[in-house]
């Protein structure tokens, strides 16, 4: 049972510090978190581009790639801005259907451009990567949303 603590205080303690981390160093840990999504995507698309066609393959490995990230960011990296689970799930299921467009949007032109699938894929996600981060620091996982909402809190 102690590794199990040992575990449990290590992820606090680093979802601690990254939650109030500068912006370069939180962009540092996405981009370690979003390294281990874009290899389940990556992953995932190999394997359902061989049962189907090229845009749900990509959606569809994106979107599974999207959950996990999802749960390592709120475990490790960002804190939750909204009162409610339902809201913060709601805006995230909305940004990943707007960045899984784009993701599914762009492997199928850079396949029709020529470009091997799997190489699509890897150039998708790195267009992808970029709305990610902003989406989920700006809009999902806004400190600066959440400590302004708990000042007029305060206030009332």
């Amino acid at each position: 049972m102690k590794a199990v603590d040992l575990l449990r205080t290590l992820r606090h303690n680093i979802s601690d510090r990254m939650a109030h981390a500068t912006l370069p160093m939180q962009f540092m840990g996405y981009l370690v978190i979003g390294g281990v999504c874009a290899l389940i995507n990556l992953l995932l698309f190999s394997i359902f581009f061989r049962l189907t066609v090229a845009w749900a393959a990509a959606a569809a490995a994106f979107v599974a790639a999207a959950a996990i990230n999802y749960w390592l960011c709120v475990s490790f990296l960002f804190r939750r801005t909204s009162l409610s689970r339902w809201r913060d799930l709601a805006a995230y299921a909305a940004l990943v259907a707007a960045v899984a467009s784009i993701d599914a949007f762009s492997t199928t032109s850079f396949i029709a451009a020529g470009a091997r699938p799997a190489v699509a894929k890897v150039s998708a996600t790195i267009v992808a990567f970029v709305f990610n981060f902003l989406g989920r620091r700006f809009l999902i996982f806004n400190e600066l949303r959440r400590r302004e909402r708990d000042r007029s809190l305060e206030s009332v």
